[in-house]
């Protein structure tokens, strides 16, 4: 998609209610960026909302369930009427930290489904409207790299958020 200076620049941020996400928000707002908060904790996601409007900045907060394919086209359709999407930071995720011989398949599809397909779908629908010069950014972990004896599933999901992003750079 071609840039409209006019409009303004968007960054979408998964995950920002709290930790790494609600840093990335806050820096992206103070680099001018109107930021669409994302995130399944409404109380703290409207404090982040709140900061980022105390500090002039531009925000958006909302309530998604990320494991929901219609929770993340909603979010990202927003924030294109919203402006120029310009951002998409990958953030949300989890963790269940459990003994390898005691994990459950729900404990693996929780994990896999928050930190690896919501990335996946989310790139999928941002990539419609991302201006030119967009940026995908997503958050992996070092277990991805080296794994977890107690974390097994999350360290296999980052692995393939690592994979994904490969693919997507070339893919885009």
């Amino acid at each position: 998609m071609k840039s409209d200076s006019a409009a303004p620049k968007v960054a979408v941020v998964t995950g920002a209610a709290q930790g790494i996400g609600q840093g990335i928000a806050l820096r992206l707002a103070r680099d001018g960026f109107g930021v669409v908060l994302v995130d399944i904790n409404k109380a703290t996601l409207d404090g982040v909302k709140n900061e980022i409007i105390q500090q002039g900045g531009r925000a958006l907060g909302l309530q998604a369930d990320l494991t929901q394919l219609n929770d993340i086209q909603t979010v990202i359709e927003q924030a294109a009427e919203w402006g120029e999407l310009s951002v998409l930071v990958n953030n949300a995720g989890r963790v269940i930290t459990r003994p390898f011989p005691e994990v459950t398949e729900q404990d693996w599809d929780a994990i896999f489904s928050l930190d690896l397909k919501t990335i996946f779908f989310a790139i999928q629908f941002a990539s419609r409207y991302l201006i030119s010069g967009g940026r995908i950014v997503n958050i992996s972990s070092i277990s991805g790299r080296s794994g977890r004896p107690d974390q097994a599933p999350y360290a296999a999901a980052k692995a393939g958020v690592i994979s994904l992003t490969r693919s997507t750079a070339l893919a885009l």
